[in-house]
């Protein structure tokens, strides 16, 4: 069942966003807004997702995150709200789902 609240309710304001749909939007973070800040995306999801994802475009495994950036990268959040200014537009750990991201252990560079 969905829960349909106002966009403040779900991006930023409340400090327990909920899954909701609006205007054709939907947010999909469920934690603790404060944890935004830690999310990564996890490695299997780099490994077969992403990766697939790359070549898909044309890329591979030897592309450059500024070569991926546009088609890849971007493509998957510019119609989504941003659960952290709840703006259009959110970053790709928070447009993949909460299956492919969480609590990040470690940053990779």
């Amino acid at each position: 069942m969905e829960c349909r609240v106002s966009k403040e309710a779900c991006c930023g304001v409340s400090s327990q966003p909920k899954v909701v749909e609006f205007v054709g939007y939907q947010c999909t973070w469920q934690g603790d807004v404060a944890e935004l800040d830690l999310r990564g995306v996890s490695v299997w999801h780099l490994k077969h997702v992403l990766l697939e994802e790359v070549r898909q475009t044309g890329g591979s495994e030897d592309s450059k995150i500024y070569e991926i950036e546009p088609t890849v990268i971007r493509a998957k959040g510019p119609n989504l709200i941003c659960p952290r200014d709840g703006r259009e537009g959110t970053a790709y750990v928070d447009a993949i789902g909460d299956e492919a991201a969480g609590r990040a252990n470690f940053m990779l560079s």
